[in-house]
Order: C-alpha cells, then structure tokens, then sequence
C-alpha cells in the first residue's frame, strides 16, 4: 500500500526535494498479489513428500503470517529482520531449522539465512 499526496508545481522548472512540502493528501494505492491457484495443494504435496518450506521475505510479519495461513504454510515461528540483526551466527544456526518465516529482511540478510541450514551439512575438520 502507498499513500498518494499531490501538489501543483511549474513544469517549467527542476524538481527538488524542498518541493515535497505542502502536498495534499490524495489517497492510497493498494497492490494486490495474491498466491498463485492451487499453491495450497502443492505445498500440501511437498509436505507429505517430507519436503519442508521455509519463507524468507522483506514483507511484514503480518501479511506473511496472513499469507502462508492462507495456502497451509507454517506460520507460528516467526524471526524479523530487527531480531535477526542481533543474533550471532550460531544463534541462527540454532533457531534456522525450527523457523517458518524469516519476514521484514532486508536484502543483505538473506544470505545469512540462506547459509544457516547449509552449515549443518558441512562436513566439519
């Protein structure tokens, strides 16, 4: 969702960041994108297949929880970008597996997640 404000300016000049001031409130645009039909059924597939999934989105933790509610996903174990900035590596590692949705991450904190569960499989020495 946006919210839309407008102001009538001169089109014979260069716009700066001064000029967003005085706007007037317009309204909002809501995005709409819902999951694709039959994502319910897939996700159901890959879950009797033993086949788990993991969420990592920059969305907020409310509309990720709605949305993997909505086609059966797991959705109680949640870490948001805030929390995930203050664990250490091996805190991650620790909760990576029993996490359902990674939400609000920003782009440079997906590879850490991304890296959580290969760690496991590391052989070690």
């Amino acid at each position: 969702m946006l919210g839309l404000a407008i102001r009538r300016l001169s089109p014979d000049r260069a716009f700066t960041r001064q000029d967003e001031t005085d706007l007037c409130f317009a309204g909002f645009l809501l995005f709409l994108d819902p999951p694709k039909q039959g994502m319910a059924e897939t996700l159901a597939s890959l879950a009797r297949r033993g086949i788990g999934i993991k969420v990592i989105t920059g969305d907020n933790r409310y509309v990720a929880a709605h949305l993997a509610e909505s086609i059966g996903l797991a959705n109680k174990n949640i870490i948001t970008g805030q929390q995930l900035a203050r664990m250490t590596k091996n805190a991650l590692f620790a909760v990576a597996s029993k996490t359902d949705l990674f939400v609000e991450i920003d782009p440079n904190q997906k590879e850490r997640i991304v890296e959580a569960p290969q760690s496991e499989l590391t052989p070690k020495g």
